[in-house]
């Protein structure tokens, strides 16, 4: 009994920092979350390969959502990949009047601005 009677006199002190450092430990995780990527960097790197092996396969371009399914992930990770291969100058996406928009290798054959 002694042990309780250690929490029942120190429980002041106790409880307030047990709280401290869950606050912390929930901090520590949001900021670590907001700093890694979605991807790993050989993953990334991967992705970006297969992204280009499909597109010179489709000469014409195509959609997002058709290239995520071809490679297996979510849509909006790979808008976000040909979002930085297209400011990296890879690819170049342009947009129809029903508002589809189509990606393609930077020079390649189809309809879109090179």
């Amino acid at each position: 009994m002694p042990y309780l009677e250690w929490l029942e006199n120190y429980s002041h002190i106790l409880y307030p920092l047990m709280i401290v450092g869950v606050v912390v430990l929930i901090i520590a995780g949001i900021l670590a979350s907001l700093r890694t990527e979605g991807m790993a960097g050989l993953v990334k790197a991967e992705v970006r390969r297969l992204i280009i092996v499909e597109l010179r396969q489709q000469m014409q371009g195509t959609s997002a959502e058709h290239l995520a399914k071809v490679l297996g992930l979510e849509p909006f990770r790979v808008v976000g990949l040909l979002d930085e291969m297209q400011r990296e100058g890879l690819v170049t996406s342009y947009t129809s009047s029903d508002r589809r928009t189509t990606w393609q290798l930077k020079g390649g054959l189809g309809r879109g601005p090179s």
